[in-house]
């Protein structure tokens, strides 16, 4: 992902602190709010399962 394009979230501190402390976390809401960019950001392997020409860039 290119970390350029990111855009830091409030919820960024939330995620770092609970991978630390606790090593997993579950991220929900609603559609198109960040939570794939988010996750991807901090994942070591992403599995992507959605076709590339059905994406919404």
């Amino acid at each position: 992902m290119n970390e350029k394009n990111y855009m830091n979230r409030l919820f960024d501190g939330i995620v770092e602190f609970s991978l630390k402390s606790k090593g997993a976390l579950v991220i929900v809401g609603p559609k198109w709010c960040g939570k794939s960019t988010t996750a991807n950001r901090y994942a070591r392997t992403v599995i992507d399962l959605m076709p590339l020409d059905s994406r919404q860039d």
